[in-house]
Parts: structure tokens; sequence; C-alpha cells
């Protein structure tokens, strides 16, 4: 796959279809009517005067007894209404970032000095022995779990 696209992609970046894509988009040279007026009509469908949402009253409606007018208010729900457009809220104005997990960051050094190399060699030795001393411990709980279940091997015999 690699190969093959190696040699499409050879001949396919030349200097003139760069030049081209340039010229085709009327970046380089400039050209402001690359785009034709009947591009942006689609985007005057959304540029609408906003409507008051104020309370409209409908007519009352006289019912057979005087005594019972029914007044009914609507009012203009809009989408920001229901479910409002999130802001971005900044706390003073400061960004808070969230913390970096902690690493042991490397320090320089001459790799070929002395102390280093003593440095070196001191971190591998407590590495070593925390190793040891660690399969030791292991070593040890397995030998104690290996003599306690022949202690029963030989009572159950």
């Amino acid at each position: 796959v690699g190969i093959l696209f190696g040699k499409a992609y050879l001949r396919a970046a030349t200097p003139n279809n760069a030049i081209n894509a340039f010229r085709k988009t009327g970046i380089y040279p400039l050209n402001e009517n690359v785009f034709p007026e009947e591009a942006f009509v689609a985007s005057e469908t959304t540029n609408r005067p906003e409507l008051n949402a104020g309370n409209v009253k409908s007519p009352s409606h006289n019912t057979s007894s005087p005594d019972c007018i029914q007044q009914v208010s609507s009012r203009v729900v809009t989408p920001q209404d229901i479910l409002p457009i999130p802001q971005q809220q900044h706390k003073g104005g400061d960004i808070t970032f969230s913390p970096r997990p902690n690493r042991n960051r490397g320090k320089t050094a001459i790799i070929t000095s002395s102390p280093y190399i003593q440095s070196l060699k001191t971190k591998t030795l407590k590495k070593k022995d925390f190793k040891k001393s660690y399969f030791m411990i292991i070593f040890q709980k397995a030998k104690i779990k290996l003599i306690l279940t022949k202690k029963n091997i030989k009572r159950n015999q």
C-alpha cells in the first residue's frame, strides 16, 4: 500500500497542481469574485429580524353569562427561552488549566562526568537491592506456605 501511495503521491504533488489550487480558490492571485452572488442566497434565509416576544392578548369571548369573561394571554416562546445558548464563563478573566500529572523530570547533566556516573551507579544498586529484598520476601512467604502445606499433608496421612 505504501509503495502504491508513494508513487501516486509523487505524480500528483507537482508545483503546477499547487499553483492551480491557489488560483482556483482565488487565494493567489487574489480573486474577490471567485464566489458568485448566488452562492450567498442560502445564508440569507437565516437573516431574519427578531420578533418582540411580549405578551399578546387575544380577544375575549363573551359566553352566555356576562360574569364569565375568558381572557387568554399567550406569550411567544423562542428556542432561546427553552434552551439558552451556553456562554463560556471566565472567573475574573483567568483561564484555569487542569494540572499535569506529576512526572520525574530529567535534569541537564554532562553524562561523562564522574558525579553523574556515581549517581547512576548508586541508583542502580538501590534498585538491585530493592529487587533482591522484594524477591527474598516473596520467596520466604512461598517457602512458609510450602512448609505449611507439607505439614498438612503429613498430618492427613
